[in-house]
């Protein structure tokens, strides 16, 4: 038996597979693969566009922060902190490997079978 909170897996996958089509080069792929093992669900979104530079990766997750190469975008820079927000709520973790201009990609894992608490 799996208990998960599946409204909130939901909106993980929803924002981080938005941010990889506004973010990705026309006519290129978003990919997005899940698997169970170990008592986790893990899931890998990745896109090919823009990327985030390497010195950008440790704020990426602070509130309203945009990197240089997305300012032209339309965004909050909210989305990735909410991202963060909601797997902390789950006991997960999350990944970013980045290159400009090549892609990004954001592996998360949640804990199946994990209490959590309320989203502050």
């Amino acid at each position: 038996m799996i208990v998960i909170d599946k409204k909130i897996v939901c909106q993980i996958i929803s924002n981080l597979l938005s941010n990889a089509i506004k973010y990705s080069f026309e006519e290129s792929e978003v990919g997005l693969v899940t698997d169970i093992h170990e008592d986790k669900l893990t899931f890998i979104v990745t896109d090919h566009g823009i990327g985030i530079a390497r010195e950008d990766l440790p704020s990426i997750f602070d509130p309203f922060y945009r990197t240089q190469n997305a300012i032209h975008l339309e965004g909050t820079g909210l989305g990735l902190n909410i991202v963060k927000r909601m797997i902390d709520v789950l006991n997960g973790t999350i990944h970013v490997e980045s290159e400009i201009d090549k892609g990004t990609s954001f592996k998360v894992a949640i804990p199946l079978n994990n209490s959590f608490e309320e989203l502050a």
